[in-house]
This record gives structure tokens, sequence and C-alpha cells, in this order.
């Protein structure tokens, strides 16, 4: 049987880059969501295999960290992903991105959970059944959070964002790697800082033409991130920069 493994070469584009030529937080989310698609389908748990059963997955949180440096336009990169042993109910993957030479740059790792696309409840993890063995190595040897639980109740909103049409996903929500824009552009120029980390949990779908007020606070040399549509959290987010 098959490892449940997957790798690829390429070049960043520059969709995946900033103004610098350096890879973006949601350049990088991007590819590691096309990355876990692609594999998804190799194992049997692809869109078209989960909607055949009435399922969809959902992610609850991402976490990326910067391990060397940040991958640069045009450079040719190595892309890694594979899940890890399924929980009762969530099920963890993990990423990881290389130089040419096989070092590791960025490493990162999400949670996931399978839904009912009609009930919306979810999915016990025994239900779904991968085509495949698991890859025996972790970045990540303890289970991953699914919320950052941040109290935004004294911070002031920085930011309004209306959902449009290219956020949307297949699912017709917001897509995950747009949060990080939302986040991207909120920077000044002048002050502009590159990513270092960033942690991101998914607390609420958002849809087009949806409001997001965005919170933003400072503390402990990390910037914190927490957005409402209608008072209710959809999302809410860590970041640390380059000093």
């Amino acid at each position: 049987m098959a490892v449940m493994f997957k790798e690829k070469r390429f070049f960043l584009h520059t969709s995946n880059c900033d103004f610098k030529n350096n890879a973006k937080a949601s350049g990088i989310l991007d590819i590691f969501q096309d990355m876990a698609s692609m594999n998804a389908e190799e194992i049997g748990v692809g869109f078209d295999d989960m909607d055949s059963m009435g399922y969809i997955w959902a992610v609850l949180y991402e976490q990326m960290e910067v391990v060397r440096r940040l991958p640069k336009y045009k450079e040719e990169v190595i892309v890694k992903t594979w899940p890890k042993s399924r929980g009762k109910l969530e099920f963890e993957r993990e990423y990881e991105l290389d130089d040419s030479e096989g070092n590791v740059l960025i490493r990162g790792i999400s949670n996931w959970v399978a839904m009912d696309k009609w009930k919306r409840t979810l999915v016990k993890g025994d239900d779904i059944h991968f085509n495949g063995e698991y890859y025996p190595y972790s970045h990540y040897s303890e289970k991953q959070k699914r919320k950052l639980n941040l109290n935004a109740d004294n911070a002031c909103v920085e930011y309004t964002y209306s959902v449009g049409l290219d956020d949307l996903d297949s699912n017709m929500h917001m897509n995950n790697a747009k949060y990080l824009n939302m986040i991207y552009n909120m920077q000044n120029e002048k002050e502009y800082r590159c990513w270092k980390k960033v942690e991101i949990a998914f607390l609420h779908e958002a849809k087009l033409k949806d409001g997001i007020e965005i919170k933003h606070w400072k503390e402990d040399n990390k910037d914190y991130y927490k957005g409402f549509i209608s008072n209710v959290a959809c999302f809410e987010a860590i970041m640390e920069w380059e000093e």
C-alpha cells in the first residue's frame, strides 16, 4: 500500500509573493491548500469523493512558521504534505516547503473536520477512509489547537472588508488564504515587514458581500487580529513579523 505523502517541485509566481518579491503568508497557504487538495484526491478523500458521500472538508486552524528564510519570486521550491493519524473528529495535515537543495524553509500544520454538507454536523473520523499508509514523520508531535480564544473586547475596529466574488472557494465561502490577504493589506507600505509566523483559526464562514470588521492590537511583540460579521466572530489570528 502506498504511503500518503505528496511532493512537488515548482517555481514561485508573482501571485505567491509581495511587492518586495518575498513569499506572502497567503501565497504559501494557497500552495499548501492546493497540495492538500491534490493529495486528498490521491488517497480517496478529495472533493468529488467527499461530495459523493454528502460530506465536505472544513479547516479549523492553520499554523505556518519560517524556519530559515522566506523564498523569493522565481525561486524553485519543493513542497511536501502528508496527513497525520486521524482523531475522533479532527484530522491534522502537515506541510513543508524546502529550497531546491532540500533545506526546510517553512513548515506548517492544519486541523480539519469533515462535515455533513446538508445537516452541517460533524462526521466521525472513523467514517472517513484513507487509501494508504501514514507517512512516519512529524514536525509537530503535540496535537494542535482548533481555536485561539482571543479576547478583543478592548480593541477597536481598524479595517472593514467586503467579501467579493474573487474571495470565494468551491463551497461559496471565503477562501482561507484570503483572510491572510486582509491582514497583509492592513500594513503601511513604509512600515512593511515580512511575516515570520502565523496562526489563524476559522470560526464562522464568510459569504459573498459579508462585511468583515477586523479588530487589531499588539501584545508581547505580536500582532493580534479578530474579525466579526454582524458581531459574530469569523476568524482570529496571531502574526509574528520580522524585525
